[in-house]
């Protein structure tokens, strides 16, 4: 219990701080900002991450720039076949695997028609062995906008350069200001 709140406040202390960050840049050079929350997954598997994001957008809005921190996931990483029940059949039971946290930053260029949206950029961060084995992934970004909100799903893959690379799925909701 006690790892919990302590958990909770680092990710609250981490999402103020980010959001001063990004207000004092925001006015620094008077882009468009956003700030972003969302969830993890690996193909349709919930890994139980949280994702935030700051970004912000160049004055004609083609490309936006953004820092992002990841929490701690975790993952299935394979089956263990541990013994037989004779006319039952194997038993195998499911391992887990601890991500630990992140911080990336990335560049994207964005695309616009009407409200939807697609993007295609780098992201670059710690390898994250099994999900992605490089420090710099490819990010394809779709999204639909209304008014100040949007909704995307955005992909970190190193588009199988190098293995393993399941890749990391992320569904974000996006506020701007």
């Amino acid at each position: 219990m006690k790892d919990r709140v302590i958990g909770a406040l680092m990710r609250l202390t981490l999402a103020a701080t980010l959001l001063v960050v990004a207000i004092t840049a925001s006015e620094a050079v008077r882009a468009e900002t956003e700030v972003t929350t969302g969830f993890t997954f690996t193909g349709t598997e919930y890994t139980g991450g949280e994702h935030y994001e700051f970004t912000w957008y160049t004055d004609d809005r083609d490309w936006r720039f953004g820092l992002a921190y990841t929490s701690a996931q975790t993952i299935e990483d394979g089956w263990i076949v541990c013994g037989s029940l004779g006319s039952e059949g194997d038993i195998c039971y499911r391992r887990d695997r601890e991500l630990k946290a992140y911080p990336s930053a990335y560049i994207q260029r964005v695309w616009r028609s009407g409200r939807w949206y697609a993007a295609l950029g780098v992201t670059m961060h710690e390898a994250r062995e099994p999900l992605t084995s490089t420090t710099a992934t490819f990010r394809p970004t779709f999204g639909y906008r209304i008014d100040r909100w949007s909704i995307e799903w955005t992909h970190l893959s190193n588009g199988s350069l190098r293995q393993p690379n399941r890749g990391q799925d992320l569904i974000l909701i996006r506020y701007r200001w």
